[in-house]
């Protein structure tokens, strides 16, 4: 089996969209709804190189504040891997999200927005370390 090297490049945002209609009162609550768009972008001059993007959207229920995020982030494996897409999906989306959260979050401050992103679940399987793994079961 092939030892392939994958390099995730800097998170860098594409484009920022920020409306605030000024229709509400200070103290006045929001409800703001918040979801994450992903997608992976292959290269065909380059099948080792692709693009993940991520959009990011909040709206609150009236309209009244939009903010959307759109990022880029380049990503190269060495040597060339089928199906790169998949491996981008399956195994580093979580750490691009990451990075995706932190840009959200410094737009977010820099326009004065009080927006904290969705907490990112990562998948984790090791049987050794589980609670089901032998050793824990002879205790």
């Amino acid at each position: 089996m092939k030892e392939v090297k994958v390099s995730i490049h800097p998170v860098e945002i594409k484009s920022l969209k920020f409306d605030n209609a000024m229709k509400i009162k200070p103290g006045e609550s929001l409800k703001i709804q918040m979801k994450t768009l992903t997608a992976v972008k292959l290269n065909p001059s380059m099948p080792s190189a692709a693009l993940a993007m991520v959009k990011f959207e909040a709206v609150d229920e009236s309209e009244n504040i939009q903010f959307e995020v759109d990022t880029m982030t380049a990503v190269i494996a060495e040597p060339a891997v089928e199906k790169l897409d998949e491996l981008i999906k399956n195994r580093y989306m979580g750490a691009i999200l990451l990075g995706v959260n932190e840009k959200v979050r410094a737009a977010a401050i820099m326009l004065g927005l009080n927006i904290t992103p969705p907490a990112i679940g990562f998948k984790y399987q090791d049987d050794n370390e589980s609670i089901d793994a032998e050793i824990f079961r002879s205790m």
